[in-house]
């Protein structure tokens, strides 16, 4: 006969269930779902699913811009959200829905990197919100705001079919578009490591008018589009390099970036679009307001994609928020909750060295988790 199970031992699965539980309660809160919802909650989670219906019902599109075809079970994952969608979830009523708030939408494919088994596709999308928007039976009158939204795309390629494509993006930018949220920055508060006002070697334009005009978004050293091989030498060198660089982060020795990272290389923090020092960025975040807030935070790297010259990075980041959090120049005291972002950086490599660092991730549902998000 088994042993009778000792109460202590449950504890860990009542702890799982308790917070799970608290999770759904806050998430019907947010969606007006459930009864202790007091006010209308800006609909984040649904204008996260409206905006990837639009993007699963232009699949087609998608697979001429890649130059490969869809595999018929392909799996789309929208990374803020962590949701997944298969072939049969287009639903071209909710892509309806925001093209009807956005009539003249457009996509343009900014950059594209690639090895034998992936291709990570950089966009910028920009629209009118000259309809309503309907979400969550919610409707959003017109508004007229502009809004823009830059992502990115990993797609996972077999036998030359796309078979699995993860969306990264920040749909906090366009609530504060739509003055659904309040007009502030919400990405690095970190004060003094910005870039001086010169035009960069990656094509960045300060703001002084004496340079001239840089090139198109994003950044970038040479063409727009980086394939390359996976299993060179140079390859495994720039992904032994991005290794360092989060082994660096995590156990903050900030000593470290400037070996890794060029003393003259740019980061852009693409939802904000604040341009940094690379290096001196790399450290003062690590030590600064982000320690300060998450003492315990650390990263997991989940996926490595390099060629001779770029190296792109999927890593989560966690942590529990235990000290004061600086946002939009706002401090936000202690929750005592945990929160994990998903996050995309691509880095450029030259000699060596990182020279250029643009790092993708959704504030808003790093606010929600926290309970942060203004209604």
């Amino acid at each position: 006969m088994p042993p009778t199970p000792k109460a202590q031992d449950w504890q860990p699965i009542l702890d799982h269930l308790t917070g799970s539980l608290g999770a759904i309660r806050e998430l019907q809160n947010y969606l007006s779902l459930g009864a202790a919802a007091v006010s209308a909650p800006v609909p984040v989670v649904p204008i996260h699913d409206t905006l990837v219906q639009y993007w699963l019902g232009k699949m087609g599109p998608f697979s001429q811009t890649i130059l490969r075809p869809l595999a018929p079970n392909v799996n789309w994952i929208d990374k803020p959200t962590g949701k997944s969608f298969g072939s049969s979830d287009y639903d071209k009523t909710i892509a309806g829905a925001w093209q009807v708030a956005f009539p003249d939408f457009r996509e343009d494919i900014v950059n594209t990197i690639g090895n034998e088994d992936f291709l990570v596709v950089e966009s910028k999308s920009s629209g009118t919100q000259s309809g309503p928007l309907r979400v969550a039976g919610t409707v959003i009158p017109a508004t007229g705001a502009k809004v823009t939204i830059n992502s990115a795309a990993v797609v996972k390629l077999k036998a030359g079919q796309a078979i699995q494509i993860e969306c990264y993006y920040d749909i906090a930018g366009l609530l504060r578009a739509l003055k659904l949220i309040p007009d502030m920055p919400m990405g690095h508060d970190e004060t003094g490591p910005t870039m001086p006002a010169i035009l960069h070697a990656s094509g960045f334009q300060g703001t002084k008018a004496t340079v001239a005009p840089g090139r198109p978004w994003p950044p970038r050293i040479g063409t727009p589009t980086a394939m390359g091989h996976g299993n060179s030498p140079a390859a495994k060198a720039n992904a032994e390099g991005c290794k360092a660089i989060h082994q660096a982060f995590i156990e903050h020795k900030s000593d470290q970036f400037a070996n890794l990272i060029a003393q003259d290389s740019v980061w852009i923090d693409v939802p904000t679009g604040q341009v940094l020092n690379g290096a001196a960025a790399a450290a003062t975040h690590d030590q600064g307001n982000w320690m300060k807030a998450f003492p315990d935070s650390s990263a997991q790297v989940l996926n490595l994609i390099a060629n001779e010259d770029w190296c792109v990075v999927q890593h989560r980041g966690f942590g529990k928020h235990l000290g004061p959090l600086t946002l939009g120049g706002k401090v936000f005291p202690p929750t005592g909750k945990s929160m994990e972002m998903q996050v995309l950086d691509i880095n450029q490599y030259k000699s060596g060295k990182v020279v250029l660092i643009r790092n993708y991730y959704d504030m808003a549902m790093m606010m929600m988790q926290l309970g942060l998000m203004p209604g």
